[in-house]
């Protein structure tokens, strides 16, 4: 990546990033408007990429496995949300899901086991709304 329009850096690479910023405002501080610059655009990338993967169910990162406390809580509230559920039936879901937010959030939306929702996501593409599809294919 690169804040100038045919950067050494962009030679010899398969697809060069350049963000032209021009001259910072700061004459000789190269970490202001380049570097503004560079953030928001991996920040876009990577965004792109959950979504394209899957991991997102509209403006909700669903892909999440609730490891700890902390996750757990976030869990039921992101199915709670996601799902329009109540804490406890968000909390069954999450538990016989093995705490995995996606297949609960299937689960939920779909009135599935674990298991269907499971298999629902992997004919899915791994994605809440391709295992959603599914039901109605």
């Amino acid at each position: 990546m690169s804040g100038n329009t045919g950067a050494r850096a962009s030679v010899g690479v398969d697809h060069a990033v350049e963000v032209p910023t021009g001259p910072e405002v700061i004459s000789g501080s190269t970490r202001l408007k380049a570097g503004t610059a560079q953030k928001m655009l991996l920040g876009a990338l990577s965004t792109a990429v959950m979504v394209r993967l899957g991991k997102t169910h509209g403006p909700f990162m669903v892909d999440m496995q609730a490891s700890n406390v902390k996750l757990r809580d976030r869990a039921v509230r992101m199915v709670q949300r996601v799902t329009g559920c109540e804490s406890g039936r968000a909390t069954e879901a999450l538990e016989a899901a093995g705490w995995s937010t996606k297949v609960a959030v299937v689960m939920v939306l779909g009135d599935h086991d674990a298991d269907r929702a499971r298999e629902l996501l992997t004919r899915g593409g791994d994605s809440v709304r391709g295992a959603l599809r599914q039901v109605h294919a």
